[in-house]
């Protein structure tokens, strides 16, 4: 399935680039091939993806995204400063096991649509957790707009019985569980838990390449990095 001869506008009919704007919903994969398409987020909440098309003037050219490209805008509002834009590449990286001590990454929610995970591990030197799955490992980190950082303080077994005690071990009240490519209902799991306690935890449930883990992980505000990546570059590409 693709979109229509009309889709991105006038730009597909000669008049001139054209710009159509939809729901974020829409698989990069449908878009034709000669159409450029722009995901955009606002601090977090992914909002909308513009398609772009038609031939333009050298200084609009210069402003819009290329024919064919895949890329993800992220606004945050005048106090947070300009906007950032990253540009999907065909890059593929390894996987990466997460363990103790390691930044867990979880990208911008248009950098995901826009098919730019890959792009994003090169310039965080990390690695997927596992195939098609939005997670990235790295061993150090340092300042990114595309993604939030997390380091992992424990990695368990997707275990009801394990998680349990760790929940009661732990006097754990306070209980925030994030996945991906895990069939499981974080609600349900929580309720099953029976968090009880005065202390807070955040449990992320993710495909690894040794199987399903449960990590224990703390969100890393900006500027407390445990470490830094050298030698990238984390402007806009």
């Amino acid at each position: 399935m693709g979109l229509g001869p009309r889709a991105a506008g006038p730009g597909r009919r000669g008049g001139g680039v054209g710009c159509l704007k939809l729901g974020p919903g829409l698989p990069y994969r449908l878009i034709p091939e000669d159409v450029a398409a722009e995901w955009v987020s606002h601090r977090g909440d992914l909002v909308e993806v513009a398609l772009w098309a038609g031939p333009a003037t050298p200084e609009a050219a210069r402003a819009l995204p290329g024919a064919g490209s895949r890329s993800a805008t992220l606004l945050g509002g005048a106090e947070s400063g300009p906007a950032h834009r990253l540009v999907a590449d065909d890059a593929t990286r390894p996987l990466r096991m997460p363990g103790v001590g390691t930044v867990l990454w979880e990208p911008d929610p248009a950098v995901i649509r826009a098919g730019a995970v890959d792009t994003l591990a090169g310039l965080l030197d990390a690695g997927r957790v596992a195939p098609e799955i939005a997670y990235l490992v790295s061993d150090g980190a340092g300042p990114t707009p595309y993604a939030t950082a997390f380091q992992v303080l424990e990695v368990m077994a997707v275990k009801e019985k394990v998680l349990r005690a760790w929940v009661r071990d732990r006097r754990i009240g306070r209980l925030e569980i994030k996945k991906r490519g895990i069939d499981i209902d974080p609600a349900t799991l929580r309720r099953r838990l029976r968090p009880e306690g005065p202390e807070a935890a955040t449990l992320l449930l993710t495909p690894t390449p040794e199987g399903a883990r449960a990590l224990v992980v703390e969100r890393l505000a900006e500027g407390c990095y445990p470490h830094h990546v050298n030698d990238h570059n984390f402007n806009d590409s």
